[in-house]
């Protein structure tokens, strides 16, 4: 867009991202004049912010262009994705995505039969965007091993499509985080595995806020965890990042829950306790014991 830049683009100038977010609220909340923004037609992630309305200061201590240098900047980038969207493997990338992902509805729509409404919503999602990994991971190289060259051909291909052409739930910007999302695929491909937690849980450490799971996980884990009806661990990880999303936290994934679980006894303890009944659970607790008792008789004659 003419005149405007994107979130993104702004936060590569060394804005602050806090300082960013509410400097945009405070537009939308019509507090402020400055930082006019609007979300983008196709993809309401996306937001692009006025140039004009940029306070001056701003401008300068970030050496932000003027509306004119961005249009050529911009219309230079224009003729490089052209380029890049031109190239048969950005045909098969987006075919893979629009069309050939009828074969994944099933794996999700029973994935997300716990929801009737995420069914819905999300199964064509998630199908489309495992058809598009998929056919990167064949674009790129066999199930075996990459391709010389492939991953960093492809990476600029995928930086361009997901501006307007796909909207993926995984937001991969750089390289590195490329190659790390494309090795666990085709790591979970390689194994037969079906590759649903590596493509929709992105398959990514989270390196900016420390700990995965917080507070606020671990509340919803337990509740979810606590049921009688006992969800399978994909289902809960589902469920609590539902809420995730709703409020914006990072999102968890299956083996989150399984590592919580195995290495926090206490909590451990706490959800068996609802779970199975505290007498079911003192009885679990007896036998076991029990068990370590008549080892150790066994052990000393």
């Amino acid at each position: 867009m003419i005149g405007y830049v994107t979130y993104t683009e702004l936060l590569s100038f060394g804005i602050s991202e806090s300082y960013l977010k509410k400097a945009l609220c405070y537009y939308r909340q019509k507090k402020s004049q400055s930082w006019e923004n609007i979300k983008d037609f196709n993809d309401k992630r996306k937001v692009w912010i006025k140039l004009e309305t940029i306070p001056k200061g701003t401008k300068e201590k970030y050496n932000i262009p003027t509306a004119e240098q961005l249009q050529a900047i911009q219309e230079k980038e224009q003729s490089s994705r052209a380029n890049l969207l031109s190239n048969p493997v950005a045909a098969k990338l987006q075919h893979a995505f629009s069309e050939a992902y009828g074969g994944y509805l099933q794996l999700y729509w029973d994935r997300l039969a716990y929801s009737q409404e995420n069914q819905i919503k999300l199964s064509t999602q998630y199908a489309k965007e495992h058809a598009y990994w998929v056919q990167m991971v064949h674009l790129t190289g066999t199930l075996e091993k990459t391709t010389y060259g492939k991953v960093s051909e492809c990476f600029k291909i995928h930086k361009e499509l997901i501006k307007n052409e796909v909207v993926l739930q995984s937001n991969i910007t750089s390289l590195v985080r490329f190659k790390v999302k494309l090795k666990t695929i085709r790591q979970a491909l390689y194994m037969g595995e079906d590759a649903v937690e590596q493509i929709i849980h992105n398959g990514l450490k989270d390196n900016k806020e420390g700990t995965k799971v917080k507070d606020f996980h671990r509340a919803l884990i337990m509740a979810y965890l606590q049921y009688e009806q006992i969800y399978p661990y994909r289902v809960v990880a589902d469920l609590v990042n539902h809420h995730c999303e709703l409020k914006g936290y990072k999102t968890i994934s299956e083996s989150s829950i399984k590592q919580l679980m195995s290495s926090d006894n206490k909590f451990r303890t706490l959800v068996d306790a609802y779970r199975y009944g505290k007498n079911t659970l003192m009885t679990k607790y007896c036998h076991m014991l029990l068990g370590n008792f008549q080892n150790s008789l066994q052990m000393f004659g």
